[in-house]
């Protein structure tokens, strides 16, 4: 792609997101908190590596079917990789303290040349439905946060995140095998594949395991935590 036309493309980019942005301006009423970054999860969001003296993913993470669980730090994700491209990965994380509640863990992958746009991106909210191949009607719209992007080669990997997960959503994901996740305009032209899916084989014993993990992590020590009464947040 020549540089006028990557040009052109930022352009129309940019000024959907001015129009994205009032819209969430007037219509977006749900209040999430603010937690302070811990450093295990900058280096899950920014895929960077992690020394011998810092937490990581465990090396033998829980199998359970098509998903894992692994303990990252202060926090436990259970997670799956998607069907189309591997490294689009779904999955929630629970946080100590908070293990009753379950926040998106989402990556998406694109080899759009003009990368620098995300990093202005970033803390913006991208609409995504979710629905299920067996279930005909059956959709929902959430719109959660861009909270990192890298460089892995020739990829610019994206995450999402600072949604709680719903008791319905939890329920069709418990009940169902497959769910399906779309990029809505105007982000999706920026990901080459901009739809996924996901099987659900292994969702309810490794959400299980999460449970139990997040619930016997120490409550002293380790790394400082900010959370108000509202929704966590990543």
């Amino acid at each position: 792609m020549d540089t006028p036309m990557k040009v052109i493309i930022s352009i129309v980019v940019l000024i959907n997101l001015v129009s994205v942005a009032f819209h969430y301006l007037f219509t977006y009423t749900d209040s999430l908190s603010s937690v302070a970054p811990d450093k295990p999860l900058a280096n899950i969001v920014n895929h960077q590596p992690v020394t011998a003296s810092e937490s990581k993913p465990s090396d033998n993470p829980f199998v359970y079917g098509d998903w894992s669980v692994s303990k990252v730090g202060n926090m436990v994700l259970y997670s799956s990789h998607g069907s189309a491209v591997w490294g689009h990965k779904l999955g929630w994380i629970k946080k100590q303290g908070h293990c009753d509640e379950d926040l998106l863990y989402l990556t998406f992958s694109t080899h759009l040349e003009s990368k620098e746009l995300f990093d202005v991106l970033k803390e913006q909210r991208m609409d995504l439905t979710l629905s299920f191949p067996e279930v005909e009607g059956v959709s929902n719209v959430v719109n959660p946060e861009i909270i990192g992007s890298n460089d892995v080669g020739s990829l610019k990997v994206v995450t999402l995140s600072n949604i709680n997960k719903d008791k319905v959503l939890d329920l069709y994901m418990q009940k169902l095998a497959k769910i399906d996740v779309a990029i809505n305009a105007p982000f999706s032209h920026l990901f080459d594949i901009p739809n996924e899916t996901w099987s659900l084989n292994g969702y309810v014993a490794s959400q299980l395991k999460a449970q139990e993990m997040c619930e016997g992590l120490p409550t002293k020590g380790g790394y400082r935590v900010a959370f108000n009464t509202s929704d966590t947040r990543l």
